[in-house]
């Protein structure tokens, strides 16, 4: 299901689109549909950085700093031959 949606717009923007729709050889309301999906993606994206910011603010428990400790030795031993 579509719905129609008016919106107002700069002239300049405008004629950015529909020379993008005419290069893309697709509609404007194609090329307006996939810039509102990729702004909402970026926004997604954010919101979950966001997220994991504030469950990682106080930093790892005793477990996952063992475990990160046990990664970083590793790769350093891994490491070590390849400079």
């Amino acid at each position: 299901m579509t719905v129609k949606a008016a919106i107002s717009l700069d002239k300049e923007l405008m004629d950015k689109v529909e020379s993008l729709a005419a290069a893309m050889q697709v509609t404007r309301g194609t090329v307006f549909t996939l810039a509102i999906k990729e702004f909402l993606e970026r926004h997604d994206d954010a919101g979950m950085v966001a997220l994991l910011n504030a469950v990682y603010a106080d930093g790892a428990d005793a477990q996952d700093a063992a475990l990160l400790d046990q990664h970083r030795r590793r790769h350093a031993t891994r490491m070590a031959g390849e400079w």
